[in-house]
């Protein structure tokens, strides 16, 4: 189209680890990836790792 394209920002929020459909790990992260004390284990950590894998093919179908 001719138009200028703008610089991707990719910034990480998480590392997550998958031990199963109902367990996990994810360790959050700073945006240039350090971690920071908080932590998600087990079943929660699990949903949340679904939750971003549908968000991902959501818009991925748009």
């Amino acid at each position: 189209t001719g138009r200028a394209l703008r610089p991707l920002r990719l910034r990480y929020v998480a590392q997550n680890i998958s031990l199963g459909r109902d367990d996990g790990l994810t360790q959050f992260t700073r945006p240039d990836d350090s971690p920071v004390p908080a932590i998600l284990t087990g079943r929660a950590s699990a949903r949340f790792k679904e939750t971003v894998t549908r968000g991902t093919v959501l818009v991925l179908r748009r």
